[in-house]
């Protein structure tokens, strides 16, 4: 009866263990899978940012290109009522 119970113990115990090496090989699959997707989402978030970046620029330059337009349409305005008032 014992030797049946030790027997039952141990392949109990391969078992176990077997499936802690189940257990773990998933668990590095899955820190590996997670980790790319990292990457991935990273190497996105970088893309979007150097778009929207651009984009900031871009609509900086044409705010200084109005702000400056604006500008020359006050100093013109101040000059064509200083020559009506002459």
């Amino acid at each position: 009866m014992e030797d049946d119970d030790t027997h039952t113990h141990l392949e109990g115990g391969q078992s176990e263990s077997g499936n802690l090496g189940l257990i773990l090989k998933e668990l590095r699959k899955f820190r590996k899978d997670t980790s790319q997707q990292q990457k991935r989402i990273r190497e996105e978030i970088n893309k979007t940012n150097t778009r929207i970046e651009r984009r900031i620029d871009g609509t900086e330059t044409q705010l200084q290109v109005a702000e400056d337009t604006v500008k020359e349409l006050l100093h013109l305005q101040i000059h064509l009522d200083a020559k009506l008032t002459d």
